[in-house]
């Protein structure tokens, strides 16, 4: 379970029609009935949003002094920043992140694993960019080579990182071994532009990748274990990003079909792509995050509001 910065450029917000009721997911989208975005859930039900947790129908304050947050594991380790400064509740203490490099002015984290070790992005302001790994003991691994903008978004309990690289001004979607190497990952044509956001135990990658076309449309894509890109587009989709995967294979992210807002989408190992019902009509939604059992939390956007979702099939 993995939720992303860079997800968010696969929450471009698109307005219009509902989809089609041919197109909706079985299940139901609750409202929280609280006024952030969700952006995590773990296998016990903690969903976080950006300045509490939330459990049993009530918020909890965030652990450790955090004043905002963005991920969680099954441990209750939580990802988030103490006034603006990236950091770890590890369960004991809260642990404050520092880039990676002197030169670089901020830090992300995108991932953290079950076992606490979190991977991100390390960043100069309007400059280069560093993927990065540190273990819960803070050792830290710059995965990308010297020189090379870069960013990591998913990790696994297997110590495999996807994200991507720019070469030769494109985005690159890659995925990082444990030996260190790199693996790149096929975009859906030759030469188009693509990013993984998250890899499961069983090495299933899932993000976005640009067609050929020229028209710029992103398709939410998967990879299988041999790296063979999928679309998990439907037909008659605008635009689309994956965002997460559980170990079972359920992907979750957000799609627009043509004519129509943009909502919570759901795809299964097997099966087709479902469009996820909205919470309110007029709305628009996002999913962030899957947890093992297959529930979804997100986000709604009203004309001038927003509120935590949560999908459950």
């Amino acid at each position: 379970m993995s939720v992303s910065v860079a997800a968010c450029a696969a929450a471009v917000l698109v307005t219009g029609m509902a989809a089609p009721a041919s197109a909706y997911s079985k299940g139901r989208t609750t409202q929280l009935g609280v006024a952030e975005c969700a952006t995590d859930i773990n296998e016990r039900g903690t969903i976080v949003l950006r300045t509490s947790l939330y459990r049993d129908g009530r918020t909890q304050p965030l652990p450790g002094g955090l004043t905002s947050a963005s991920l969680i594991n099954n441990r209750g380790h939580v990802v988030g920043a103490v006034d603006g400064q990236t950091a770890v509740w590890n369960g004991t203490e809260t642990v404050l992140l520092t880039p990676v490099d002197p030169e670089d002015a901020y830090v992300f984290v995108n991932a953290i694993n079950e076992r606490g070790d979190v991977v991100g992005t390390s960043s100069q302001l309007g400059g280069a960019s560093r993927a990065f790994l540190r273990t819960r003991e803070g050792v830290v691994t710059v995965l990308s080579a010297p020189g090379v903008t870069a960013g990591a978004n998913g990790l696994n309990d297997r110590g495999q990182v996807v994200g991507y690289v720019f070469e030769d001004g494109v985005q690159v979607a890659v995925r990082w071994n444990r030996d260190g190497s790199m693996t790149r990952l096929a975009p859906l044509a030759a030469g188009a532009g693509a990013l993984a956001d998250d890899i499961n135990d069983n090495g299933q990658v899932v993000g976005y990748s640009y067609d050929a076309s020229g028209s710029g449309r992103m398709h939410a894509v998967r990879w299988t274990r041999a790296d063979r890109v999928e679309s998990l587009d439907p037909v008659g989709t605008a635009i689309a990003g994956a965002v997460d995967v559980n170990k079972y294979g359920r992907v979750v992210g957000s799609l627009a079909l043509d004519g129509a807002t943009q909502q919570g989408f759901v795809r299964d190992s097997s099966g087709p792509t479902r469009v996820v019902p909205l919470s309110q009509a007029g709305r628009v939604e996002v999913l962030t995050a899957v947890n093992d059992y297959g529930q979804a939390v997100g986000c709604s956007f009203g004309d001038f509001d927003e509120s935590a979702v949560v999908w459950r099939s």
